[in-house]
């Protein structure tokens, strides 16, 4: 895959992920998470009274989240550069960042999937509704299960020797990783308890991680776009020097 390509889809997936947290926020309302204290009543009132916005969010999101394997391939890619480099051996770190990230894209579209089933007919039983939205919220919060399978890699990459020019895996960037991984994968904790600590809008699970990974994601993203933009300008420093050689 050409850098250029590469620039261009994580540019993209930036662009997707502001619009799919967007949607959340002012369509689905689920960003931040309500409250895991409702009753089924205020459930079913919350569904009947968002049932439009919900479910057109919810159209929306079916085509954004997909955004997220772009940002999956991006960095597969630039995981492979360094295991290119030795002869026989199968690239394991890029292959297991892809289906890592692709697992994720998958498990992440699902609660989108039953908001808009909870909101597809509110005049369902309140009990009915609540089932729906609970699994929908326990799948939003807890749904990280996949990403330590990105995460490992890329610390891989970034505590072994450098072996490329103008790698984004910097030693200091696999240790940041590690910490944002620790402090990030407690959303499973939600399954525990409805507590401001534990709940899933709480902030183990929620406030915690989503500071963690959105600030380790701007760190990140700033890291890839800094070597791709190295790495066009070598290439296109290397296209001028064969056009004056021929």
């Amino acid at each position: 895959m050409s850098t250029r390509m590469q620039k261009f889809l994580l540019q993209l997936s930036i662009v997707l992920l502001v619009s799919f947290f967007a949607i959340l926020a002012f369509l689905i309302h689920m960003f931040p998470p309500v409250d895991p204290n409702w009753s089924a009543d205020e459930i079913a009132a919350f569904y009947q009274k968002y049932s439009t916005q919900i479910r057109f969010g919810v159209m929306l999101s079916s085509w954004i989240t997909g955004g997220f394997l772009a940002w999956i391939v991006v960095i597969a890619a630039q995981i492979y550069r360094v295991e290119k480099l030795k002869p026989g051996k199968a690239p394991v770190l890029s292959w297991l960042t892809l289906l890592g990230g692709a697992l994720q894209a998958m498990v992440l579209a699902l609660p989108m999937m039953w908001w808009g089933v909870a909101a597809y007919t509110p005049s369902r039983a309140p009990d009915a509704t609540a089932v729906i939205h609970e699994m929908a919220m326990l799948n939003w919060i807890t749904a990280d299960q996949w990403l330590p399978w990105v995460y490992l890699p890329i610390v891989i990459v970034c505590l072994i020797p450098r072996t490329v020019t103008h790698s984004p895996f910097p030693r200091w960037l696999g240790y940041c990783t590690i910490l944002m991984a620790v402090t990030s994968e407690t959303g499973a904790l939600a399954y525990m308890s409805r507590s401001s600590l534990l709940g899933w809008n709480g902030l183990l699970p929620w406030w915690i991680p989503i500071f963690s990974f959105g600030i380790w994601y701007v760190i990140f993203n700033t890291q890839v776009f800094k070597a791709l933009n190295a790495q066009i300008a070598e290439e296109q420093l290397a296209e001028q020097e064969t056009a004056q050689a021929a």
